[in-house]
């Protein structure tokens, strides 16, 4: 979810069967259908209207993309949804509790409280969030937490520091004490739907794919797939689906 142009296709191309990229621009879904040699299958859409059906994937991948979402809860709702049992959740977000926000808040350089659970929203689309709100959300949509990591602290220090690099100690090694102790700017979450249908093994897209409108099994045509329910026809251009409400 929220692919961009593909910068982490890497991490998990040959890891799956079946891969799809989902992203809210076509221009960045080209550049992932380059980067990925048109391995994978590619749709375009709105984050909060995700057109797949429930339970259809055993894994959701979304980095550098919850921190825009003014609607956290519904996001996290939207994945369980989607997931099937067992399935596996992996996802970062901007943490308002970081040491940096900390030292800040205590030395009255900013006025927001860290310590309040609340998201902080600091521009029109850029969110923090605190590690128990974020636990919150996961465990009310019956997920379990696996593994935390963090980053953002000592991959810069690495990269500035010079000769002393060799001294500092890599972000790798440190992500999970980041993690756990919820220091670092990003955190890096793992987590796994315990209760949620089985998934389905076919590939066929009018499989996994729904109306985002309605909610209802879309049907392949000869230009691309159209609801059952409402009539609404969402066309195939160049291997990219158009699954976008408002067009």
């Amino acid at each position: 979810l929220g692919c961009g142009y593909g910068r982490l296709a890497d991490c998990y191309m040959d890891r799956f069967e079946n891969v799809v990229m989902f992203d809210g621009s076509r221009s960045l879904l080209e550049g992932a259908q380059k980067a990925t040699c048109g391995k994978a299958h590619y749709v375009w859409g709105d984050i909060n209207h995700l057109p797949f059906r429930s339970s259809a994937f055993d894994c959701v991948i979304m980095v550098r993309v919850f921190q825009h979402l003014d609607d956290s809860r519904g996001c996290i709702q939207s994945v369980s949804r989607i997931l099937c049992q067992g399935g596996y959740f992996v996802f970062n977000y901007w943490n308002n509790r970081n040491v940096r926000r900390i030292l800040k808040y205590m030395l009255g350089m900013i006025r927001q409280n860290p310590f309040k659970t609340e998201p902080l929203q600091l521009e029109a689309n850029l969110f923090h969030h605190h590690p128990d709100y974020i636990s919150g959300l996961l465990s009310a949509s019956d997920f379990e937490i696996l593994t935390y990591r963090g980053a953002g602290v000592f991959n810069r220090m690495v990269g500035a520091a010079g000769f002393l690099a060799d001294f500092i100690p890599p972000g790798v090694s440190l992500a999970p004490l980041l993690g756990r102790s919820f220091l670092a700017p990003w955190i890096f979450c793992q987590s796994r739907l315990k209760k949620n249908e089985t998934s389905q093994s076919d590939s066929s897209k009018a499989l996994w794919l729904i109306c985002p409108c309605c909610g209802l099994d879309v049907d392949s045509s000869t230009s691309g797939f159209e609801c059952r329910g409402c009539g609404r026809t969402y066309a195939v251009r160049d291997g990219i689906v158009d699954m976008r409400i408002d067009r």
